[in-house]
């Protein structure tokens, strides 16, 4: 009876659903009425089967994968690949010119902005819930360039990877080599646990991967008392070492000494059609909400419902027969699993939530100082040593301006328990206004006193180079910026449709304050030297 309840959750909180809104252009799928009886009479098959006798049979272990069934799924597909950055925002501020600033300095694709100058009242149908067009702004976007009639300057294909992060408190310190190597390996470790846990009678069901990476936190946020059922029980371990707070790992009521296990959704990494998939049944979520005059706020509750239906899932078909090629569980899998994992160790985009001290600017040369902070965090034997490999052997943006520099002797945020020095940093930290680190640490990563220099090399025209070569299972790999980065350098944003190559916007027009008084290039640059040129 559990079984049956846990699953009839996920297939009624997956299936019964009002997919009318959500077809695709140029979909063949059955109108609402005939589809929502279809999937009622499948879900009633289902909760049927939980109860059946096509259990695993006890003590049968594992069975063995062959050759082909253990190769990486997610590195099939054409060898050259684009690489988009889009942040949701309506407005501008010195604080998204920072999220900006970072990445054009490092040399990711100038970012696109989804949502300008909208209204969030007007998806959410109240004064609230301003962060759920994260959701639907998106969609907009990922719809708008896989259309067929989308520019080609702007046209994404299934396999361009697409990454979305939040608009005002995620700075970049590594460039996009580090996050496209570390993306696939993510992948790749992903994709072989899950291999190494299917104990089915027949083969894994291929669409049963990970290809989209999103951030983890250390809290199940938000809570059932906010009207959101994330099934924290029912979501994977941690992969991490099981004391690597202490003997009190996992059980602090504050959080600050458990593994990050739980979605959060400041960033989003993943190929644009998996992407369009995850993104079209969360928005499905939002417009039950909106329909329903339910005012619910947090776009991150509506992902990690969809993260634990998918989680929920896949443990029954590892627990049952699924017959793999019957249409009924096909159609099932298309609408719970979305190739969604987690960033456990948090090498991408470190979220500071909950590690407001876990983490510092350091000169990894420097080990006096790195044992000086272990100390005080009382981490004994110091375990944050030495560079990591990837960091070490890439290519360091800041040779565009400065000769031979090194990494070791520039200012990384790493984390000293993890040992982990991200990609990204996400300021979403609150405690003991943690969140003031916006302003108060702007001038703590390495690329701040070059920043403006950065700015201007990467922003004048140049033909397009690749951004990274990842070498998997024996091919290669290349990632590029979009073609509308070769004659326009600044970011752009998504207006009605990208028939058309997207507008730039002027860094005037996406950073100035609110207040008319206080210029942007003031707090963001620091220099004196007045407004980029």
């Amino acid at each position: 009876m559990a079984r049956q309840s846990w699953l009839t959750s996920a297939v009624s909180r997956g299936l019964l659903h009002r997919y009318r809104p959500l077809n695709e252009p140029g979909s063949s799928r059955k109108p609402f009425s005939t589809f929502r009886i279809a999937v009622i009479v499948l879900s009633l098959f289902l909760v049927a089967l939980a109860g059946h006798s096509f259990t695993r049979g006890k003590g049968q272990g594992p069975r063995p994968l062959s050759a082909t069934e253990g190769q990486d799924q997610e590195d099939a597909g054409p060898s050259d690949r684009r690489l988009v950055v889009i942040i949701p925002v309506d407005k501008p501020s010195p604080k998204l010119c920072k999220v900006i600033a970072s990445a054009v300095a490092l040399g990711y694709p100038s970012p696109i902005l989804v949502n300008w100058g909208i209204d969030f009242r007007d998806v959410t149908k109240w004064d609230g819930g301003s962060h759920l067009t994260k959701i639907s702004g998106g969609m907009r976007y990922l719809d708008a360039v896989m259309r067929d009639d989308a520019h080609a300057d702007e046209k994404l294909g299934d396999d361009d990877l697409v990454l979305m992060i939040d608009a005002h408190d995620v700075w970049f310190q590594l460039p996009p080599e580090v996050m496209l190597q570390r993306y696939h390996e993510i992948n790749a470790e992903a994709n072989a646990k899950l291999r190494k846990r299917w104990r089915g009678r027949g083969p894994m069901p291929r669409s049963m991967k990970q290809t989209i990476v999103a951030s983890s936190q250390k809290k199940c946020w938000p809570l059932p008392s906010d009207g959101y059922d994330l099934r924290c029980d029912k979501l994977p371990e941690s992969p991490l070492k099981a004391d690597l707070y202490g003997p009190k790992t996992d059980m602090d009521p504050e959080f600050r000494q458990n593994r990050a296990r739980y979605l959060n959704s400041g960033s989003f990494l993943g190929p644009a059609g998996d992407m369009r998939h995850l993104f079209r049944r969360v928005l499905g979520k939002l417009n039950d909400v909106v329909g329903d005059r339910s005012h619910k706020w947090s776009d991150q509750g509506m992902f990690a419902e969809v993260f634990a239906d998918q989680e929920i899932w896949r443990q029954w078909q590892r627990d049952h027969d699924t017959g793999v090629g019957d249409e009924a569980m096909d159609l099932v899998q298309h609408h719970l699993e979305f190739h969604l994992g987690l960033d456990y160790r948090q090498q991408l985009v470190v979220p500071t939530v909950f590690s407001e001290i876990d983490g510092e600017f350091l000169h990894l040369s420097n080990q006096t100082a790195i044992d000086e902070h272990s100390a005080r965090l009382n981490i004994s034997p110091v375990r944050l040593t030495h560079l990591p490999e990837d960091v070490a052997t890439a290519r360091n943006p800041l040779a565009d301006v400065v000769k031979a520099p090194a990494w070791k002797d520039m200012p990384l945020y790493a984390d000293l328990f993890t040992e982990v020095v991200p990609v990204a940093m996400h300021h979403n930290a609150h405690v003991n206004d943690s969140k003031a680190r916006i302003t108060t640490w702007w001038d703590r990563p390495w690329y701040f006193p070059y920043l403006r220099q950065l700015l201007e090399f990467h922003l004048r025209l140049a033909e397009l180079a690749p951004l990274a070569s990842i070498h998997r299972q024996g091919a290669n790999i290349t990632y590029w910026a979009p073609m509308s980065n070769k004659d326009r350098k600044k970011p752009k944003i998504l207006k009605d449709s990208a028939a058309e190559p997207l507008e730039e916007i002027e860094l005037d027009a996406a950073c100035r304050s609110a207040d008319e008084n206080e210029h942007w290039w003031d707090e963001v640059f620091r220099d004196g030297k007045g407004p980029l040129q």
